[in-house]
């Protein structure tokens, strides 16, 4: 692969960072906007829904009893941690690793989503809530655009390493000579 493949590669999978970013943030401004001190708002009645919650804990709200220096602390600088071991993960990728490069994509521009919310509001602003009615209502936390990105990046990132483990290698007696 030459350098100037590489380069264009790697722009392409910053512009997937970017654009995970801005749509994430977009997404959320809108639903700020749109759902400020209203009703959660039916999409398919008794099963999905769009609401505003500000989630200060961690994954599905985990952690939100932590007082806020330690919480504060504990998520701005482990999420940035978490960046920089994934772009230096993604840089020690080759760039032709579309499956890996697009997974490390996908969760840096969630990870970046969430931590411009911490760093904006101290929470995470989540707001697709997908349920199901029964005899009582059965959720999902409410989750956002960047958590998505995240959970497709880890499935792509665990599918790829499941691939590589389970390839089978070929020797060289089974390549065919060209002539």
């Amino acid at each position: 692969m030459t350098m100037c493949s590489t380069r264009v590669l790697r722009l392409l999978y910053g512009t997937l960072i970017v654009g995970v970013t801005v749509v994430d943030q977009g997404t959320k401004a809108w639903v700020k906007h749109f759902l400020n001190g209203a009703e959660p708002f039916d999409i398919i009645p008794g099963f999905f829904r769009l609401v505003l919650v500000h989630n200060r804990g961690a994954l599905f709200g985990f952690f939100q009893g932590i007082t806020p220096p330690l919480r504060t602390l504990l998520f701005l600088l482990l999420p940035a941690a978490v960046i920089v071991v994934l772009v230096w993960l993604s840089w020690r990728t080759a760039a032709i690793d579309h499956r890996g490069q697009w997974a490390f994509a996908l969760i840096l521009g969630g990870a970046f989503g969430n931590l411009i919310d911490r760093i904006r509001f101290e929470h995470v602003v989540d707001f697709l809530d997908v349920y199901v009615r029964l005899d009582i209502e059965h959720h999902w936390p409410a989750f956002n655009v960047a958590d998505s990105c995240i959970c497709i990046g880890i499935a792509l990132l665990v599918l790829d390493t499941w691939k590589t483990r389970h390839a089978i290698p070929v020797s060289e007696e089974h390549v065919p000579n060209s002539v």
